[in-house]
Order: C-alpha cells, then sequence, then structure tokens
C-alpha cells in the first residue's frame, strides 16, 4: 500500500516499511505490537463484514441474486458454482467436510 499512495518502488516500500516495524517493535515491545495486531484484525473482520454487506444490500440481501448475477457476468457461467477439481465426486466433498468439522477424540487418562 505504501508504494500506491506514495509512488515509490517496491524495494523502497518494503525496507520503509520494514524499518519503521523493527523501530516500533524496539520503542513499543512486544505488548504493542500484539495490541497492533489486535486491532489490525478488527478493522479487517470489520472491513470484511461490511463489505460483505454491501454487497448483499446491492441485491437486496438475496444471496441467490447475488449467485445469479455471478454466473451471468463470470467468463465460465455456472462452472464457477461447481466444486473445484480437488474433489472429484460428490461423495468424496462429503467425506472431505465431515473429515474437515468433526472433531478429534478426547483421550481420558483416568
Amino acid at each position: 500500500m505504501i508504494q500506491l499512495l506514495f509512488g515509490l518502488d517496491y524495494w523502497i516500500a518494503v525496507i520503509l516499511v520494514g524499518g519503521l516495524m523493527m523501530i516500533y517493535v524496539t520503542f513499543g515491545g512486544m505488548k504493542a505490537t500484539t495490541w497492533v495486531q489486535i486491532t489490525k484484525a478488527i478493522l479487517l473482520l470489520f472491513g470484511a463484514t461490511f463489505m460483505a454487506g454491501a454487497v448483499l444490500y446491492r441485491f437486496g440481501f438475496s444471496p441467490e441474486a447475488l449467485f445469479a448475477k455471478a454466473t451471468v457476468v463470470h467468463p465460465k457461467k455456472v462452472a464457477i458454482m461447481e466444486p473445484g477439481s480437488l474433489i472429484s465426486n460428490p461423495l468424496s466433498a462429503i467425506s472431505l467436510g465431515i473429515a474437515s468439522c468433526s472433531e478429534p477424540p478426547v483421550f481420558r487418562i483416568f
């Protein structure tokens, strides 16, 4: 972003931001760095939620209308709504979904 905002070369922006972060951590410590990360996470979650809400607002809060428009304007048409090439059949998709969501077993000593 620094590169785009100030019109700098990429390597200059990387060195500038890296140097500023090193100075910040040196003087602010890990506590300040942690609070910066917490603030960034909150801002990112708020921004993503706002953007999702704005897009849904544009389509009358109807995911169906959003997906219908997406399939009309995308070059692949309805194919964008199909599973990716990683999953070859519906049974594999269901199996992967179950495996991804299940909790590991709890082993008790007593």
